[in-house]
């Protein structure tokens, strides 16, 4: 059976890591080329993701895009309180100095470097790989499933043209 190298797949996947959107797109080309772009924090995933598409697709230019959207939670606030106490005490000590005056409160205490930041809950990979892995694949058979409809039509264009070539009545 003939089939076409030119395809488009896509999927969603909805987890406790966030909402992800998949899509994969085929042209036609000799070798297996593949142009990968989705976000940095997922980047160990870029090999196994490249083995996977090269096993399935196995030729083509093959474009995969994932987009990221991180749950509300994902960014968690940290407060370092020794380092706000550091400054407050400084602070204190200055007001002190300089006879000033104005309260030290919360607000002024954040403002500092390093007091409050927020940092990535750490991506759990086997759980995350497992969530996107399913996308991917879903993505993957929408391509193979285009690819081989593609083929299909190509296979009985080419068919009826070479009848009505060689048909005796030509």
């Amino acid at each position: 059976m003939l089939q076409s190298m030119t395809g488009f797949g896509s999927a969603e996947v909805c987890s406790k890591f966030g909402y992800f959107l998949i899509e994969i797109q085929s042209l036609n080309s000799r070798f297996c080329d593949i142009v990968v772009k989705f976000p940095s924090e997922l980047s160990m995933f870029e090999l196994r993701l490249r083995k996977l598409i090269e096993k399935k697709l196995i030729r083509g230019r093959i474009s995969f895009f994932l987009k990221w959207t991180k749950p509300d939670d994902f960014q968690l606030p940290h407060i370092n309180k020794t380092l706000a106490k550091i400054y407050s005490d400084r602070l204190k000590m200055l007001k002190t100095e300089l006879k000033l005056t104005g309260a030290i409160d919360v607000q002024t205490l954040v403002r500092f470097d390093g007091v409050m930041y927020t940092e990535d809950i750490k991506i759990q990979d086997g759980k995350v790989w497992a969530d996107l892995e399913k996308g991917i694949n879903k993505a993957l058979n929408g391509v193979s499933l285009m690819r081989m409809k593609e083929g299909r039509s190509e296979e009985r264009r080419v068919g009826k043209e070479c009848r009505s070539r060689w048909s005796p009545y030509h």
